[in-house]
């Protein structure tokens, strides 16, 4: 890839080395940006696990703003039900 800063221009290369292995290709790109030597693996889990949390909850409350939930109390008789919790 090839970044073009006024009249200069550089190469940017993207090293994925050092990620967690189960890095999907969305958090990669925040990776893109960080030099390899200096990412903390711990941290950057840390990081993308956040972010998945975030879109998760974001994913649902979309769901619930388009009325594709259902409501908690069908949710809650049928664990009820399932696991054989009185209620």
């Amino acid at each position: 890839m090839t970044q073009k800063n006024g009249d200069a221009s550089q190469n940017v290369k993207a090293q994925s080395t050092g990620l967690p292995r189960d890095v999907s290709a969305k958090s990669e790109v925040l990776v893109t940006f960080l030099e390899p030597d200096k990412i903390d693996s711990v941290k950057l889990r840390q990081l993308i696990d956040r972010l998945e949390t975030i879109e998760g909850i974001q994913k649902g409350f979309e769901e619930v703003n388009s009325r594709q939930s259902r409501p908690v109390e069908d949710f809650a008789l049928e664990m009820q039900q399932k696991y054989g919790i009185s209620g």
